[in-house]
């Protein structure tokens, strides 16, 4: 997905400028990579799950 090579290049960027090791920086891409593509597939999947609830009448009192 798209959004998740967003979340690599972020990490990517926030490791190298920490200097952080090899292995911490493939760890710290991989997550960031994984939440960023999940919480953007759960918001778009939840949008598309509350555009079909019906809509509460309104009174009019």
């Amino acid at each position: 997905m798209l959004l998740d090579g967003v979340g690599f290049l972020v990490a990517a960027v926030i490791t190298y400028n920490l200097g952080v090791q090899l292995w911490t920086e493939i760890l710290v891409e991989y997550v960031l990579g994984f939440l960023f593509g999940w919480t953007v597939f759960q918001a778009l999947f939840h949008e598309e799950q509350v555009r079909h609830l019906p809509r509460p009448e309104s009174s009019g009192t």
